[in-house]
């Protein structure tokens, strides 16, 4: 329930964490021997399930061309993600 991890996390940990206590894009055998800085020190790593979604890849491609992030790479507006067959 959410209300008895409010009572023990904070107001602030209502829902899911940004990242996992061991970091986010970090090996899975860091689990339980690291912590991000931005991890709680309270969290008990081994409650915790990480869940990993996997997108279409066109979709995400056409995803990042609205939001690119750090990424680049040669596209016009009017062709992105500028997949040409060859």
């Amino acid at each position: 329930e959410i209300l008895p991890r409010m009572a023990k996390y904070g107001k602030t940990s209502a829902g899911m964490r940004e990242q996992v206590p061991w970091g986010k894009h970090t090996p899975v055998h860091w689990r339980l021997h690291h912590k991000a800085i931005a991890a709680s020190k309270d969290v008990n790593q081994a409650d915790v399930l990480p869940v990993l979604a996997i997108k279409d890849p066109f979709t995400w491609m056409t995803s990042m061309c609205r939001h690119p992030y750090a990424a680049e790479w040669h596209h016009g507006d009017d062709r992105c993600p500028n997949l040409v067959a060859l």
